[in-house]
């Protein structure tokens, strides 16, 4: 399908493309153009994607069937499903644990007209922000 989203790893070792007719996350070598893995969870196609900025070992998939989804990037193996949202989850974003204060977050947004902080390792959104009239 056509390619919709796509993400960098820290220090740009992996690239992952994803597609909103296809239910999985591709991830790529840099160095050497190979596909690396198949990431297969979501059941309907994936609307965004990006790498934890603060060691890449983690990557964030928001997809039509209402979810995000954080997968361990080294082994390609889901981690935790992020379930709140009621309408595709098209972007998705880390906060970088390194900066210290708060625990490491990730954000998604969806056309649900809400955005929802959560912490990464999962649990009810600490944050539901509303207030937009269209799809976030």
């Amino acid at each position: 399908g056509k390619i919709c989203a796509c993400a960098l790893s820290a220090g740009g070792h992996h690239v992952a493309f994803a597609s909103h007719s296809d239910p999985t996350v591709r991830v790529w070598s840099t160095a050497s153009g190979e596909e690396l893995m198949r990431l297969v969870h979501h059941t309907d196609g994936v609307e965004g994607v990006a790498f934890s900025p603060d060691d890449g070992r983690h990557l964030l998939s928001g997809s039509g069937d209402a979810t995000a989804i954080l997968w361990d990037a080294l082994r390609g193996e889901p981690m935790v499903t992020y379930r709140g949202h009621t309408n595709c989850v098209r972007g998705v974003a880390f906060s970088d644990s390194r900066s210290g204060g708060y625990p490491p977050l990730v954000a998604t947004a969806s056309w649900d007209h809400t955005a929802m902080v959560w912490r990464r390792t999962g649990g009810p959104p600490l944050l539901v922000l509303r207030g937009h009239t269209d799809w976030v």
